[in-house]
Order: structure tokens, then sequence, then C-alpha cells
């Protein structure tokens, strides 16, 4: 009993600073942008990977040094892979934050519930519900909507968007990488974090650089704190990630929860993009949120009613069992 309430209180406590993270970079990236009038996805690359070096530090601890040094060629692939598919999906994240305002992105990155289908089809082979399925069909018209309005006022917005479409498969393609890295290999939490960490550093380090001295920010000491505290939220989105990811919950699987958590998230951003940042509102937005809104409900439904928990179990396959 003890240790399943130690388990929810974990789940819990991660979950939270999972949103308020993943959250909080994207809101203070866009307040740079509006407040500076900055534009550059490079030096949001760099603000990514500029506490990594921290992780050095853990080499100096003999237990995680040792444990490293444990784990098989195979094993290690597991986490630099999924830090090269982060590094893709996070320049295509921060081009296209830096071109579409926070309530377009916001309703365009929820496409990864999509993106599930073929994984959960043709990786997991097991079954959908309907319920599932209508979910994505309002979020696919929330999405037409949405996408007519802003590009037939600028139709080179069609990049950004793309981008943002296609960043969504990486997500889930990594997503996927972690988890069955992490149970099925019992890789630990942080150890998979600082190999991930310095992968993503390795790839991202040189041209992030470059860029950011071609087109250096305004230094401001205000600025400064701002970018620290994105570089903070960034490290401790991700390690809390990996750690619910990594979570053995028999109710509620570790993607599924995930998806729960982003739906929330987004119901949040799109609330600060309106309020905080003044993006356009219209008749045609609006219903655009509303079916974006009746995907989130169809979402909550199908993982989260009572009749349906004692079948997640059939539904989704845990990682450890492919």
């Amino acid at each position: 009993m003890l240790s399943i309430h130690t388990s929810c209180v974990s789940i819990l406590f991660h979950s939270i600073f999972y949103v308020i993270n993943l959250s909080g970079y994207l809101i203070l990236l866009k307040y740079i942008q509006k407040t500076y009038n900055y534009e550059n996805f490079w030096f949001a690359t760099l603000l990514s990977i500029l506490f990594v070096p921290f992780y050095l530090i853990f080499f100096g601890v003999p237990t995680i040094r040792k444990r490293i040094k444990t784990y098989s060629r195979t094993t290690l692939l597991f986490p630099f892979l999924a830090g090269f598919i982060y590094t893709v999906e996070s320049l295509l994240i921060f081009y296209s934050i830096n071109n579409l305002t926070l309530s377009y992105y916001t309703i365009l990155r929820s496409s990864f519930v999509i993106w599930n289908i073929p994984f959960f089809i043709f990786f997991l082979k097991k079954q959908i519900r309907q319920l599932y399925y209508i979910g994505c069909l309002f979020l696919l018209v929330s999405y037409s909507i949405m996408m007519y309005e802003y590009l037939k006022h600028d139709i080179n917005l069609w990049k950004s968007s793309i981008s943002v479409i296609f960043s969504c498969l990486l997500n889930t393609l990594y997503n996927i990488l972690i988890e069955y890295s992490v149970k099925k290999y019992s890789i630990n939490h942080l150890d998979f974090q600082i190999i991930f960490q310095f992968s993503y550093f390795v790839f991202a380090i040189i041209p992030s650089v470059i860029m950011t001295i071609d087109r250096p920010p305004p230094i401001t000491s205000h600025l400064i704190i701002v970018s620290l505290l994105i570089s903070a939220c960034l490290q401790f989105y991700f390690y809390n990630k990996i750690i619910i990811l990594g979570i053995n919950n028999q109710l509620v699987p570790s993607n599924v929860l995930l998806s729960g958590l982003d739906i929330i998230r987004r119901i949040a951003l799109l609330l600060f993009s309106f309020l905080m940042f003044g993006d356009t509102i219209n008749s045609s937005i609006i219903i655009s949120i509303l079916f974006f809104l009746g995907s989130s409900v169809c979402m909550f439904g199908e993982y989260f009613i009572p009749e349906s928990t004692r079948k997640l179990q059939i539904k989704y396959a845990e990682m450890d069992e492919v």
C-alpha cells in the first residue's frame, strides 16, 4: 500500500512540473520574441543545451560512472538515437514558434495523438477504440479551420505549419524509444538523461553557437534572467518526461498519461496566447478551438472514465512486452 501511495505521489509531482516546465519555456520564448523583437531559432536551440555541461558533474560520482559503463553498446544506442531525433524535432519547433502565433502553434502541436495511431496498430499490435478516432477527427477539423484561417492571410506560413506537424511525428517516435529502452533495458532515468542530453549537445552546439554569434540577441540583465529560466525549464521538463515514461503504472500507461498532460498544457497555453499575447481571435478560430476542446473531452473519456479503465490493459501493450 505504501509503495502504491509513493508511486501515485511521484506521478502527481512529475506530472505537475512536466506541465509547468513545458508550458513555461514556450511562453518565455514568445515573450522574448515580442518584447525584444528578436527572432532567431538557433538562439533558442543554444538555450536548450546551455546547462548540458553541468551533467559532467555526475561523471565524478563513482556509482553513476560505474553504472553507465555496465550498459552495452546496444543499450546506449537508444538514448543516443533519441537525442538525434530530439535535435531535429527541437529545430523544427524553435523555427515554427518564431513564425506562428502561440495559439496556432498550440493547436497544430496536438497532432501527436494522431501520429500515435500507426504506432498503436503496427508497433504495439493493439486495437484503438472508436472514441479515440472521434477525438482525432475533431482535431483534424480543428486543424483544417485554423490552417485555412492563417494561410489565407499568409501563404508563407505553410512551411512552419508543416514543420510543427512533422515535429509531432518525431515526438511520438522518440517517446516510443524512451519508454521501450527504459523499461526493456532498465536504464536508470538519470543515466538516460545524461547520455541523451550529451547526444543532443553534440549535434546542436556548433551550428547554434555560429548562428547566434551571427545574429546576437540584445544583451540585458532582464533577457539573461529569462533565458536562464528557459534553459532550466527545458532541462527539468525532459527529466520529468523520462521519469513518467519509466513508471510502471497499471491503471494508465505512460504514453496515455503524457497525452492527457499535453492536452491540459495546451488548454493553458491557449488561455495565455489570447489573454497575454493578444493572438487574433474570430468566429472561425473560436469554432476551431471548440473542436479542439471536443477532441480533448474524447481523449479524457477514452482513457479516464471508470468504464474504460479495466480495459486499458487490453488496449495498450506495456513496452517491456514488445
